[in-house]
Formats: structure tokens, C-alpha cells, sequence
């Protein structure tokens, strides 16, 4: 449970926590921080990048345990994803996502790279969990 919190959760949630914590502060700002904004363009797709780097290293570092067929399979399956999380990230800073959305339009629709960048994210950290303790527990036999 450490090993999901410190190099899963936190890399996920830090940034929104501690802009949680900015919006505490008795200074007055005048642009209005919201939550919405640290992930509306995507801006989870940079986890799922480290995820994705991470997932690799692991890969590489369990060549002898695991079978070479499969391994070259998920090797090019996660560079797939890491290629699309960074397509993502950079596309996000080139076509940002408009706030407030506009009227009429459906949120699901207008927060497409939030969407994209979250289903990203999501599976480049079950990705590189699932190899981590299964690296982990096939070293222990």
C-alpha cells in the first residue's frame, strides 16, 4: 500500500492538493485558481508519462523472468501509450480547453483531453502496478 501511494496517488494528486492549499491563502489573487484548471488540458497526461518510462524500466529490468514474446508485446503496447500521452500533453498546450465551457455544450465533449489524459493516466499506472508486483513476486520464487 506505501509503494501505491508514494509512486502512484502522489504523482496524481500533489499538484491538485497543493493549489488546494494556494486557494487557502489570505493573500488575494486576482485570476480565480480553480481545480479544474490544473487538469482540463490535459496536464495528467505528464504522470502517465513517467507511468509509462517507469512501466519500461521495469520491463527491462525483469528480461530474464519474464517470457520474450509477451515482453516485447507489452514493451511496444506502453511505448504506444507513451507516445500518446505525450501527443496529448503537447496538444494540450497548443489547443487549451476554453473555461467556462460554453453554453449548450456538453462537458464530456468539451473536456476531451481531461477525459483522454484521465483514461491515460488510469491505465499507465495499472499498467505499470500489475508489472511492478508481478516482477516483485516472481523475483521472490
Amino acid at each position: 500500500m506505501g509503494w501505491f501511494c508514494i509512486f502512484i496517488l502522489v504523482p496524481i494528486l500533489m499538484p491538485m492538493m497543493l493549489l488546494g492549499l494556494y486557494c487557502l491563502a489570505p493573500v488575494q489573487h486576482e485570476a480565480g485558481t480553480k481545480l479544474i484548471q490544473q487538469v482540463k488540458d490535459g496536464q495528467l497526461s505528464w504522470p502517465a508519462c513517467a507511468f509509462c518510462a517507469s512501466a519500461l524500466y521495469e520491463l527491462a529490468e525483469s528480461a530474464d523472468m519474464v517470457n520474450r514474446g509477451s515482453a516485447n508485446w507489452l514493451q511496444g503496447a506502453i511505448t504506444c501509450l507513451l507516445l500518446v500521452s505525450t501527443l496529448v500533453a503537447l496538444l494540450s498546450v497548443v489547443f487549451p480547453t476554453t473555461l467556462p465551457e460554453p453554453k449548450g455544450c456538453v462537458p464530456i465533449f468539451h473536456f476531451k483531453m481531461l477525459l483522454g489524459s484521465v483514461v491515460m493516466v488510469s491505465l499507465s499506472a495499472s499498467i505499470y502496478t500489475w508489472l511492478h508486483f508481478s516482477v516483485t513476486v516472481s523475483s521472490l520464487y
